[in-house]
């Protein structure tokens, strides 16, 4: 059977966003790759919280 992995990347911080980063956890063969927000501070704790890969800020 196919084990590809697919790469999810998450634009905001907001519950929304925390609820499908908590139920990604129950999906088979996902990855939490990366969340964007507008401040680097509020993606990287997004990120630590979830255990998102990448986070980043508004360029």
């Amino acid at each position: 059977m196919d084990e590809r992995v697919i790469k999810w990347g998450i634009l905001g911080t907001g519950g929304i966003a925390s609820a499908f980063a908590r139920d990604l956890n129950f999906a088979k063969n996902t990855e939490k790759a990366a969340v964007g927000s507008r401040t680097k501070e509020s993606a990287a704790k997004f990120a630590e919280e979830h255990g998102v890969a990448h986070a980043y800020g508004r360029l």
